[in-house]
């Protein structure tokens, strides 16, 4: 006989619930960092100001819309984002 209950607790067993033991699940979420972005950024913001850019609010700007990517925000700056 089918018991839906033992089988919803076997499957939570294997992989946390669902199908994750077989690949089918979604995995979970990556916690979300709630700390100010001056305090994520603090390296590339340093490394921003050691290389002459000055404007902090730009620089944080820059941060954000690049995901913390150096090299990126870079270029954002020059392109004229961020002001």
């Amino acid at each position: 006989m089918f018991d839906p209950a033992a089988m919803q607790q076997m499957l939570g067993m294997l992989g946390g619930g669902g199908m994750g033991a077989f690949g089918g699940g979604v995995p979970p979420a990556s916690p979300v960092d709630t700390r100010p972005p001056e305090e994520r950024f603090q390296v590339q913001l340093q490394q921003l100001q050691d290389m002459g850019f000055t404007n902090a609010q730009q620089n944080v700007r820059a941060l954000l819309a690049t995901g913390g990517n150096v090299h990126s925000a870079i270029e954002y700056i020059l392109g004229g984002g961020g002001l």
